[in-house]
């Protein structure tokens, strides 16, 4: 087990290379759709590699301190009577990015070009600190 100092950074981690233990989907379910999440200064920035996906089955919701990304992805219409190889993943698929606390919830966009999802959220504006003058009587 790799551990990380920053709770936040380990989640994110965690989700980005797949290191929880008790994890209950399958090998290809959880590797789908590929993540890549990054922090800039101005924002956290998850791409999601959805190539195949019908952008009508795909739900995203701010649900309290994470996004949660549902959906499914449809396989062919042949019925083969054998498959020989598959190393597409056909089925539904549920992600979950827990958001550090530093971000601007009401300010997040979802933009789909060319099989690549861009979540984009926002950090707060730091408020100044201000010092407080106290007065004497």
């Amino acid at each position: 087990m790799i551990h990380f100092s920053n709770s936040v950074t380990h989640r994110l981690l965690e989700q980005l290379f797949h290191l929880q233990e008790n994890s209950e989907q399958t090998s290809s379910e959880s590797e789908f759709p590929v993540m890549k999440i990054i922090m800039t200064e101005q924002a956290l920035v998850a791409y999601l590699f959805v190539s195949g996906l019908n952008l009508e089955k795909l739900d995203i919701q701010l649900v309290s301190d994470t996004i949660q990304i549902k959906g499914e992805r449809i396989g062919f219409k042949e019925n083969p009577t054998k498959v020989h190889l598959q190393e597409r993943f056909t089925g539904h698929f549920h992600k979950i990015i827990e958001l550090p606390e530093d971000l601007d919830t009401e300010q997040i966009e979802a933009v789909y070009q060319l099989g690549i999802l861009k979540l984009t959220i926002k950090k707060l504006i730091p408020v100044p600190i201000k010092k407080i003058q106290i007065k004497v009587k």
